[in-house]
């Protein structure tokens, strides 16, 4: 299979600095209060066996729970304005994004 020889010239590090985790930690976490105005994915990673993320609104409403078993990556689109807040739980270190929506 050809190699695409573009790819090569990309610098990675650079590449993920540019749009660091809004959150990152170890083990159990609540973050502090965020707002969203328009539809946001939640992009979580996990090094560890153990990932669950709560996402709550404002007045501590459990919205979504969400999770990874054996580490990974993945996403949840979260489609209402407001006020948020997490509460993660993981066995190791993991990161969280809060990217807008990829139009298709």
């Amino acid at each position: 299979m050809p190699r695409l020889e573009c790819y090569d010239k990309l610098d990675l590090d650079v590449l993920l600095d540019e749009n660091p985790p809004r959150f990152a930690g170890k083990r159990t976490v609540k973050t502090e209060l965020f707002s969203i105005s328009e539809p946001t994915v939640i992009r979580y990673q996990s090094d560890g066996a153990i990932f669950v993320l709560a996402v709550h609104d404002k007045a501590g409403e459990v919205v979504q729970n969400l999770h990874i078993g054996g580490g990974g990556e993945d996403s949840y689109l979260l489609d209402a304005p407001g006020d948020y807040f997490l509460r993660v739980n993981g066995s190791t270190t993991w990161r969280i994004w809060l990217d807008k929506p990829v139009n298709n």
